[in-house]
């Protein structure tokens, strides 16, 4: 028996011209409610915007997704636009004869009361393939497996783009991995903009989105970003990096992880009573052992059988401590969302297992880092020198990627900076980033003169002149800034000035 509702909603079809004369597939389209409901389905995906299932149909699969609005007021403004289905459909048509890989539509089935759409089906050829997050999160693929999927992926990104094409949703569940080719399979927001500024700004959010899809995995986010650098060059990369670094703090929140430990951390829910205590009496629990900071911040570790948890709890400055969190974020968060940005932009930084704020302090838990302060290697007397000139070098172009990106550490003292010395290229991790600021445009000439200062602060005493002045020519290739003789004399002239008056003040 048919509602009152279905008799007077009138259903259009259209079919793909391959399946038009296909047996039993427009029966198959007047009952899809029945199918997508039916107990043969395997969901795919059912969330508030769509449900998509895959469906048996003769001896092979098919999949429908079926749209839905997340609101009213969003059904009653999509019922007199263009259907997602009919942008579905019409985007999978142009992909196919422009040559780039995505779903093979079979039909277009909508849902009209006159004019309005009410309700709207895409119907396509299976694909037999494994979601991109299911594929690169799985732990058993070696790297040279993910570095050659991740390759195709990043070639038919470019193929898009190079039509003139941007997907607008290019998160890793949109995407199937086969053995042969990349399909992206969510084609609603796919766009072909006709003026080449707004068609630049969207290429640039592809990226954007697409990065972020990583952020919960480390090994696969920087062969992505190797991939791209090597793809399209230095100058691109930067500013690509820059951008993601953007997005990387647009999506922080204060609820994206404060009071919710790592599920992966088996202790995790024990040191949380732990990091209560500390905040709120100072005293360290059994087990926590007090690390040298400043008096402006607390910072105790302990040693657990999944390795070293460090806890930070930033201490109130002074009395406009509380003023200022009115108009910006606390320092422990402002910590937590800059290495956020640095991690999304591929500098490494530590990883944070939970952070929040009992009172008027912040306070931060994170894994401990297998390395060693570069001040602390800097006064070890191992190492052949030109492993350590190798490594001083490799610390110069460190930093002058960082502000080329358009970072500004907030205080750059080698102790602020850790080594981990690997086989082939030493890595370096960024620590205390409360006050790093990312600068959209160039960075001002006194903000480099400050990182440089810091750095010079700590080598002064410590390395020679020759070893400095290596740092400095690995920075200055590295940083993209194309000093005279006489500026970069000039430049090398005030750090060393501003290093003398800040000895002195000490």
């Amino acid at each position: 028996m048919t509602s009152r509702f279905d008799r007077i909603v009138q259903r259009k079809i259209v079919l793909a011209s391959q399946w038009k004369d296909q047996p039993g597939i427009l029966d198959f389209c007047w009952q899809v409610e029945s199918q997508v409901n039916s107990a043969d389905t395997v969901a795919m995906k059912d969330d508030a915007a769509a449900k998509v299932v895959a469906v048996p149909f003769k001896t092979s699969r098919l999949v429908i997704k079926q749209y839905n609005p997340k609101s009213w007021q969003k059904a009653i403004s999509r019922s007199v636009r263009k259907s997602k289905a009919k942008k579905s459909w019409d985007n999978a048509h142009y992909l196919s004869l422009v040559g780039c890989k995505t779903v093979n539509p079979v039909a277009l089935i909508q849902d009209r009361i006159g004019f309005f759409v009410v309700r709207s089906f895409f119907v396509c050829e299976y694909i037999p393939g494994l979601e991109a997050d299911k594929y690169f999160n799985a732990p058993d693929k070696k790297a040279d497996e993910l570095y050659a999927t991740a390759k195709k992926v990043v070639e038919s990104l470019l193929a898009f783009h190079l039509c003139g094409i941007s997907i607008r949703d290019t998160r890793d569940t949109n995407f199937l991995i086969t053995s042969q080719n990349v399909y992206w399979v969510d084609l609603d927001a796919v766009q072909v903009p006709k003026l080449q500024i707004i068609a630049k700004r969207q290429r640039i959010k592809d990226w954007q989105i697409f990065f972020y899809s990583w952020r919960h995995n480390e090994r696969v986010l920087r062969i992505f970003w190797d991939l791209v650098h090597r793809r399209l060059g230095d100058q691109f990369c930067h500013k690509l990096r820059r951008a993601v670094a953007t997005y990387y703090g647009k999506k922080f929140s204060l609820s994206s992880c404060s009071g919710n430990p790592d599920k992966g951390f088996p202790y995790a829910q024990e040191i949380v009573k732990e990091v209560e205590a500390i905040v709120n009496s100072g005293m360290l629990p059994p087990g926590w052992k007090k690390v040298q900071s400043a008096r402006t911040a607390v910072v105790a570790r302990r040693q657990t059988p999944e390795g070293g948890v460090y806890c930070k709890v930033f201490l109130p400055r002074d009395r406009r401590e509380g003023l200022k969190r009115l108009v910006r974020l606390g320092r422990g968060a402002r910590a937590v969302k800059n290495e956020k940005m640095l991690y999304g932009a591929g500098f490494r930084v530590q990883e944070h297992l939970f952070w929040g704020r009992q009172g008027s302090r912040d306070y931060i838990v994170s894994r401990e880092i297998k390395g060693v302060k570069m001040v602390s290697w800097l006064e070890g007397k191992g190492g052949a020198p030109k492993r350590r000139r190798e490594i001083l070098k490799h610390l110069g172009e460190e930093v002058g990627k960082l502000h080329r990106t358009g970072f500004v550490h907030g205080d750059l003292r080698l102790s602020n900076i850790l080594i981990r010395e690997d086989a082939e290229k030493p890595v370096f991790y960024f620590l205390d980033n409360e006050r790093t600021h990312l600068h959209r445009r160039r960075i001002p000439r006194r903000e480099i003169v400050k990182n440089l200062r810091q750095i010079n602060t700590d080598a002064v005493s410590r390395l020679s002149r020759t070893d400095r002045l290596r740092i400095f020519q690995a920075y200055h290739a590295a940083c993209g800034t194309r000093y005279t003789n006489t500026q970069i004399r000039r430049l090398l002239a005030e750090v060393e000035k501003r290093t003398a008056q800040r000895l002195a003040a000490d």
